[in-house]
């Protein structure tokens, strides 16, 4: 003979269970629901069939914690692909890349910028000719400078084939060449400079003597941690 109390108990306890799993799938689901990419722009066209979105005219795009500026911008929805074209700006770590053209990947988080310029990494201000952000959300310039002079042609400049910029912590350069104005006066294998420090690493001192005639006394901070 069946107890009428337990069998009740059983399917109240059985209710209680699945309701409390199936908010927990609820409350799980979120997480997983990908951040939209919006686009914003004096003029902006969607073709659903394609799942592309073109965008004129003073054109922002907005995901997650960047933003992306241009005169022109085609956005590949299916692809999460985004094709950004003159007078380009991103906005994105704190600090700010400008450039005629960038392709830029939202699934992975990486991108691919044509002659970009920078500014934002502490004090430092560069320029490349091509830049490439890994998937670690680090930055790769080709034939690039950095300098802590803001004009368009800085008075000095280190030079160097390539430049990591590792976001709010440092940059690392190779094959580097010291220039003031368009002079080298310094070659460096590596260097290696931290993000949060201001200090210029090197130290320049020009002067005239009878022994020397003229001349520059300079010093140079080297870490290699």
């Amino acid at each position: 003979m069946v107890n009428f109390k337990n069998k009740m108990f059983f399917f109240l306890f059985l209710a209680v269970f699945c309701a409390v799993l199936c908010s927990a799938d609820v409350l799980e689901e979120p997480a997983s629901v990908k951040q939209p990419i919006t686009v914003n722009g004096d003029k902006v066209e969607y073709d659903p069939e394609r799942q592309i979105v073109v965008g004129e005219g003073n054109v922002e795009v907005i995901y997650e914690n960047m933003k992306l500026y241009a005169d022109k911008m085609t956005v590949w929805l299916d692809e999460e692909i985004a094709l950004a074209q003159n007078n380009v700006k991103l906005l994105k770590d704190g600090a700010t890349f400008y450039a005629q053209e960038l392709s830029y990947n939202f699934k992975n988080n990486s991108g691919r910028i044509i002659e970009p310029s920078f500014e934002g990494y502490g004090p430092w201000y560069g320029r490349g000719s091509e830049a490439e952000e890994s998937k670690d959300s680090n930055y790769h310039v080709k034939d690039a400078y950095i300098t802590t002079c803001d004009l368009d042609q800085p008075h000095y400049r280190l030079q160097a084939k390539s430049i990591t910029v590792f976001p709010d912590d440092k940059v690392v350069a190779k094959n580097i060449f010291f220039y003031v104005k368009n002079v080298p006066i310094l070659y460096l294998p590596y260097y290696k400079q931290s993000l949060k420090d201001r200090a210029m690493p090197f130290l320049i001192i020009p002067g005239k003597s009878d022994k020397w005639g003229w001349y520059l006394l300079s010093s140079y901070k080297l870490s290699l941690i």
